[in-house]
């Protein structure tokens, strides 16, 4: 992969400029978001140790949008545009962080798959020729580590207790499942490939949404949950507000 140690986000064509925008405000928002949820099981998880681990990721989440977001100034086309993260109205991220998580299940679920999406999503920018993308993705990876860790625990521990618990985290994942499949975009989505060829990440949607079925595929087996492998459900895939249009 070259190395452009010059580069500037102008030198991209339009359209990969808009990619490259897309991509940071998708992660971005869907970062916050994730920060909220988790930091509102600081005070609510079933242990003293779960709420202390949820209040440190919520800090992890927030802290990477606020190194996220600065990087949107680099684009002059969109200074008229709400670039500020959270200052702005509207968020692109995943429907199921709209509201509050009503059970621990909730939280354990999307902290398995979610983060571990935007994980991959990251890692594919480590030898990015935007060199501040490369180095933000680099350390957000790695403060990732924990929370992978994290969610793989308690996803087997909810799922081998059986019962209720066991119950209830197979209906959330599968409840999640498409949509966070979907969140790598379509087979030969425009802007990711746009972002391979430039050199900005290393993978297109397929080759990404592939890295996070090996991430995750070990864990569900272990614990003997089959996901769905069928058709994922592109008519409700909005791709401007990069979620499932579930009212559709």
């Amino acid at each position: 992969m070259s190395q452009d140690t010059a580069f500037s986000v102008g030198s991209l064509p339009r359209g990969a400029q808009r990619a490259l925008y897309n991509l940071i405000t998708i992660v971005g928002d869907n970062k916050f978001r994730l920060g909220v949820r988790y930091a509102e099981y600081c005070n609510a998880a079933p242990t003293i140790e779960a709420s202390i681990a949820a209040a440190a990721m919520a800090q992890d989440e927030l802290g990477h949008t606020r190194n996220l977001f600065p990087l949107l100034r680099e684009f002059e086309w969109a200074r008229d545009e709400e670039e500020d993260g959270i200052a702005r109205a509207h968020y692109r991220n995943l429907s199921f962080l709209d509201q509050s998580f009503e059970k621990w299940a909730d939280f354990v679920s999307v902290n398995f798959l979610l983060d571990q999406a935007i994980t991959t999503i990251l890692a594919s920018a480590h030898e990015s020729r935007f060199t501040a993308l490369k180095q933000r993705s680099r350390k957000m990876v790695v403060e990732e580590r924990f929370h992978t860790l994290y969610g793989t625990g308690w996803f087997k521990s909810l799922a081998m207790a059986g019962g209720a618990a066991r119950a209830e985290l197979e209906g959330r994942t599968r409840a999640l499942w498409d949509e966070v499949l979907c969140f790598f975009g379509p087979a030969g989505n425009a802007g990711l490939q746009v972002l391979k060829d430039e050199d900005v990440l290393d993978a297109g949607s397929e080759e990404l949404r592939a890295r996070f079925l090996e991430r995750v595929s070990p864990t569900l087996t272990d614990v003997g949950f089959s996901m769905s492998g069928g058709e994922l459900p592109w008519p409700l895939w909005d791709l401007q507000a990069w979620r499932l249009n579930r009212a559709t």
